[in-house]
């Protein structure tokens, strides 16, 4: 059960955006990784194909999740709370509560570290 992203992220620097998008999917495909470990292994030892994806999956969360996180608290949060334009002023409610679940979510990975 090897971890498979499939096809390139189609995003680069020049649209961070849409790399942000692509992280946002990394996260779903390695959430699903999880499930699909604890759904299959039910508590048993892990297979080796098990173990890998388990490991990249947490790899992924304790190394790169961090810095996507990093990315929106501090670089795009702020941007969309000094803009101008309506649409952009009606989401901006919204970026507390996702702040605080990734506060939320950086409290769960530690957790999870310490065991």
């Amino acid at each position: 059960m090897p971890v498979t992203l499939g096809k390139k992220p189609a995003s680069d620097f020049s649209d961070p955006l849409g790399m942000l998008s692509d992280c946002h999917r990394c996260i779903e495909v390695f959430l699903e990784a999880l499930r699909r470990v604890a759904r299959e292994a039910r508590g048993a030892a892990l297979s080796r194909e098990q173990r890998r994806a388990l490991e990249a999956a947490l790899g992924y969360f304790r190394d790169s999740a961090p810095l996507h996180t990093r990315d929106e608290d501090e670089s795009l949060f702020p941007l969309l709370r000094i803009h101008e334009s309506e649409p952009v002023r009606e989401v901006v409610p919204i970026l507390q509560q996702l702040h605080a679940e990734h506060v939320a979510a950086d409290q769960g990975h530690l957790q999870i570290d310490l065991q």
